[in-house]
């Protein structure tokens, strides 16, 4: 076994790379240079951009005899607020506010959600 493999194979930290359209051409790189794992951002691109992606780091780990996991970041729900009745909006410890729809009166203790259906699901 030579010493680079070895040292790869015996050390506890991990290497993660967020793989974007600035690294697709250089994964062969990455995965010399010892990468594990890499990140693919799911909020951003198509899905035969994440296959096209997840092939490459595949092909490049095979290539170097290495495994290297994909680690697949999922977008999570949005919130986001509506247009402020007052700007900026100042909250205190402890106090209680309230998410509402876009239409709602404003109100000291309230913050409009930009999406009514989602304001209606929070209910």
């Amino acid at each position: 076994m030579n010493a680079e493999v070895s040292t790869r194979s015996s050390r506890r930290t991990k290497l993660i790379a967020t793989i974007g359209p600035a690294s697709i051409g250089i994964i062969d790189r990455l995965v010399d240079a010892g990468l594990d794992i890499a990140r693919i951002n799911f909020s951003h691109g198509s899905e035969a951009d994440h296959l096209r992606t997840a092939e490459l780091v595949r092909s490049a780990a095979d290539a170097a005899g290495r495994t290297v996991g994909i680690l697949a970041d999922l977008p999570g729900p949005k919130l986001r607020l509506a247009q402020l009745h007052v700007d900026p909006v100042e909250l205190e410890s402890g106090s209680t506010v309230t998410l509402t729809g876009p239409d709602v009166p404003p109100s000291d203790a309230s913050l409009p959600l930009g999406d009514p259906a989602l304001a209606s699901q929070l209910e």
